[in-house]
């Protein structure tokens, strides 16, 4: 296959994308990606994890200057740690989304600073479906207990990229989503059968790629995005190319470009050695 034209940055999704499901990347992978980044793709995942999250078999190769984390939230020099884009949820809304969460009993992450802060209950119930599995110790890696989360945020400066909600049951989920659904000042993604993503209206990873690439100066005709999942959809607008992963589900493929391989058999990498 060819390319029509160059490509010079590629976003990559983490989870089911980039990760096996044991969430590591193959030694194949690996070397594919070393070699896309010596012969100048710039390679940046771009992930609905806090930037906690983004797995060291990632972060240790090297080869990503870049990472666009909390679904399009944030994107930080990996070199420096400074965040050089931001767009989360106002600090007002931020507090009402809480409150409003709190009062209906629902139980929820609030991320911010490259963690989710969530109650103990929250934790438990992960570690009761997650316990010695790779999300398991993913969660544990990103995530920080806090007894009180609106207390994080009496501060008026502060707010969280993402309020990340975990019904117990699909259709509690869906009752919360009719509920915020008039809400212009955010957008929400459902995921899986009971979670619930809330970002700043905007915020979403098709945005912060758009704005990477005015920062790097690299026309969005050079660039290509792999995704599997819902949120990745804003990007299949963004990219030059889409490629969807051949692990997505068939409404999501018919939307890119291009079917890679699975997540499975490196199919990322596959795809990166013929750019």
């Amino acid at each position: 296959m060819a390319f029509e034209n160059k490509i010079l940055l590629a976003g990559l999704d983490l989870d089911g994308t980039l990760l096996k499901n044991d969430k590591t990347i193959s030694a194949f992978t690996a070397a594919a990606m070393r070699s896309a980044r010596t012969r100048g793709i710039q390679l940046v995942p771009v992930t609905g994890r806090p930037l906690s999250g983004i797995p060291k078999c990632v972060t240790e190769l090297g080869v990503c200057d870049y990472a666009i984390t909390t679904n399009g939230a944030a994107i930080t020099d990996l070199k420096t740690g400074k965040r050089v884009y931001s767009a989360p949820i106002g600090h007002e809304k931020t507090v009402l989304l809480m409150k409003t969460l709190e009062k209906n009993g629902v139980l929820f992450e609030a991320f911010a600073d490259g963690f989710g802060f969530l109650k103990p209950e929250l934790m438990e119930r992960y570690d009761h479906k997650y316990k010695n599995t790779p999300v398991g110790d993913y969660i544990h890696s990103s995530r920080k207990i806090a007894e009180d989360p609106l207390q994080l945020f009496s501060d008026e400066e502060k707010c969280a990229d993402e309020i990340f909600i975990s019904c117990k049951r699909r259709e509690e989920r869906d009752r919360l989503a009719e509920k915020f659904a008039a809400d212009r000042e955010i957008q929400l993604c459902r995921l899986e059968d009971t979670f619930l993503e809330i970002t700043r209206r905007g915020a979403e990873k098709g945005t912060a790629f758009l704005h990477l690439c005015a920062l790097l100066g690299i026309d969005r005709k050079h660039t290509a995005a792999f995704g599997d999942n819902a949120n990745d959809l804003s990007l299949v607008k963004a990219a030059g190319v889409f490629i969807a992963m051949g692990n997505a589900a068939e409404e999501f493929k018919s939307q890119a470009n291009v079917v890679a391989d699975t997540n499975e058999q490196d199919g990322v990498a596959k795809m990166l050695n013929k750019f």
